[in-house]
C-alpha cells in the first residue's frame, strides 16, 4: 500500500515506548476518534463554507477525508486526552523546542486569530482526532513543521460543555 504525503502526515504519532512513524506497510494503530456531535458540525459547515466559496478547497477536501477515515464516537465516550472541537492544548514545536499554547476552532469562527488553529486549515486538520504525546506534521511552504502534542488543557467533552 503507497501513502500520500497527506496521509503519511496524518499517520505520525509517538507513543510511550518510542517514536514510530508510518511507512508504506504499517498503518497506525491509534485510530482518529471523532465525536459524533463535532462531525456533523464539520459536515454542516464545510458544505456551508464551500457553498459559499470561502474555503479553499484542498483544505476542506483533506478534512472531509480526515473525517470519513475517522472513527465515530458519542461525546461521552471520547478519551479525555483526544484533541476534539474548541480543545485547548500545548504543543511543543520539535525544531525550536518552543511550547504554544492553541485552540482548535471551528472554521467558521470569528474569534480574533491569535492562538486559534483553524480546523479547516493543514494544521488544524493534522490535530482533530490526534492524542497528547502524538506527533503531528503539516507542511509550511517547502517545509514539513513537527509538533508534539504535550497537554490537554480544557476539551469541552470532559469539562461538560455540550453546548459549544
Amino acid at each position: 500500500m503507497h501513502l500520500t504525503d497527506e496521509q503519511r502526515a496524518l499517520c505520525v504519532w509517538e507513543n510511550e515506548g518510542g517514536a514510530r512513524t508510518s511507512n508504506d506497510r504499517t498503518l497506525p494503530t491509534n485510530p482518529i476518534l471523532i465525536t459524533d456531535a463535532d462531525r456533523r458540525r464539520l459536515t454542516v459547515g464545510l458544505s456551508r463554507l464551500c457553498n459559499s466559496g470561502r474555503g479553499r478547497r484542498e483544505n476542506s477536501s483533506s478534512l472531509r477525508r480526515r473525517i470519513e477515515r475517522a472513527e465515530i464516537v458519542r461525546p461521552t465516550e471520547i478519551p479525555r486526552n483526544v484533541v476534539t472541537l474548541n480543545s485547548r492544548f500545548v504543543l511543543k514545536d520539535l525544531d525550536s523546542r518552543r511550547r504554544l499554547v492553541c485552540t482548535l476552532a471551528e472554521p467558521w469562527d470569528h474569534s480574533p486569530p491569535g492562538d486559534r488553529v483553524s480546523v479547516s486549515g493543514p494544521a488544524g486538520t493534522a490535530l482533530l482526532g490526534s492524542r497528547v504525546g502524538q506527533i503531528v506534521r503539516w507542511r509550511v511552504g517547502a517545509h514539513d513543521r513537527r509538533f508534539r502534542i504535550e497537554q490537554l488543557l480544557y476539551q469541552s467533552e470532559a469539562a461538560g460543555d455540550r453546548c459549544l
